[in-house]
């Protein structure tokens, strides 16, 4: 049992060092101990880290912002809050997303007794390719959805000018309103070409800062399209089933969800202001 200092010097190697594995807590507490010092084993750490409420997590990937993206984001969203709320709603929120039927990404966490060992837990299979894969672009406001669109091959400007012309502009003029229209800074849409079909329409472009998708709701909209596909379908055996798997998921996205994540960007513009332009948990 460890207790005493001994159990104060583990959890303090702890919060130094959170990564610090089991085995090297045992090895530090070994360098310093005396001949005579009982040296607990790193199960047995483990055991009284976690009956002390630690517990192992997965870090989530993020990537690493400079200091001048983060000021980027800072002004980007100081300036977005002077707007009012009802501005929120001529917002057309957009992106591309590849959906694939075995994201090798996908982690499998399995809740079991102690005593079960792990030779005898299921395997989570990993394949050398990710399966079929299907690139989709989308749109949404307060409005409404855009019609989805498959995007055959690499995305370049032309062809997407060419999807902007033949879904964008329809869009536009069903909802009958001067809109404002969000893109990331992908190169094919910051391309010239691009640029001046947005100015030959007279389409307001929302300057987007970079490495910002915490800030675009239509990323969390894909990524519970996916969950919803994963769910209700499993794997899809070709490449013609799993767009119509997403076809079916979007055509019934409700109202209330698309509203709640449209609603909730002036929200993360505050907590980008508060996290001095560090990623958002969205």
């Amino acid at each position: 049992m460890i207790q005493g200092s001994l159990a104060l010097k583990i959890k303090r190697m702890v919060q130094d060092k959170p990564s610090i594995s089991y085995r090297d807590i045992e090895n530090e507490i070994r360098k310093g101990a005396g001949q005579n010092d009982h040296v607990p084993r790193w199960t047995t750490i483990r055991s009284f880290l976690r009956n002390s409420g630690y517990k192992m997590v997965k870090l989530i990937k993020k990537p690493m912002l400079s200091e001048i993206n983060k000021n980027k984001r800072i002004n980007f969203a100081k300036k977005y809050l002077e707007n009012p709320p009802e501005f929120w709603n001529r917002v057309i929120w957009s992106d591309e997303t590849t959906v694939r039927s075995n994201p090798n990404s996908k982690e499998i966490f399995f809740k079991v007794h102690h005593s079960v060992k792990r030779k005898n837990l299921p395997f989570n299979m990993k394949s050398q390719s990710q399966g079929i894969s299907v690139m989709f672009w989308g749109c949404f406001s307060q409005q409404g959805l855009s019609k989805l669109v498959v995007v055959d091959g690499a995305l370049r400007a032309d062809n997407y000018k060419k999807l902007l012309e033949d879904h964008l502009l329809p869009e536009l003029t069903k909802i009958n309103c001067q809109m404002v229209f969000m893109q990331d800074n992908a190169p094919c849409h910051k391309a010239r070409t691009v640029l001046q079909f947005f100015a030959d329409h007279d389409i307001t472009i929302m300057d987007w800062p970079a490495q910002s998708p915490d800030l675009n709701p239509i990323e969390n909209l894909w990524s519970i399209i996916k969950q919803r596909r994963a769910k209700k379908f499993g794997m899809p055996t070709t490449k013609n089933e799993l767009i119509e798997q997403i076809f079916e998921i979007w055509d019934n996205i409700d109202a209330e969800l698309k509203n709640k994540l449209a609603e909730s960007v002036p929200k993360r513009l505050i907590k980008i202001i508060e996290n001095n332009g560090k990623q958002l948990d969205y």
